[in-house]
């Protein structure tokens, strides 16, 4: 098993939805249920931009096999949330 995440990178990727041309925010409750219904494209990596009231969150999707781990960071506090067996369960380290 293996997670990309972009923000080695010099260069990020933000995820574009299809019936939407630009950047769309979302909350981490519809982005889970927006994974479920996106299985196929969850093989490429993906750098989304989530937007909340108080900061801005990084979600870094990667696909090694059926299950999806999401790392959530936080920019002003820097923890991670990593969400397994989604979108119903998820487990905080």
């Amino acid at each position: 098993r293996y997670c990309v995440t972009y923000k080695s990178l010099p260069r990020r990727y933000y995820v574009t939805y299809k019936s939407l041309p630009r950047r769309y925010y979302v909350t981490p409750t519809s982005l889970l249920r927006h994974l479920e219904a996106t299985t196929t494209s969850l093989l490429r990596h993906y750098h989304i931009v989530i937007a909340s009231l108080t900061s801005h969150y990084h979600f870094v999707i990667a696909s090694p096999t059926s299950h999806y781990h999401i790392v959530i960071t936080s920019l002003p506090r820097r923890y991670y949330v990593t969400y397994k067996s989604l979108p119903r369960r998820y487990y905080v380290t």
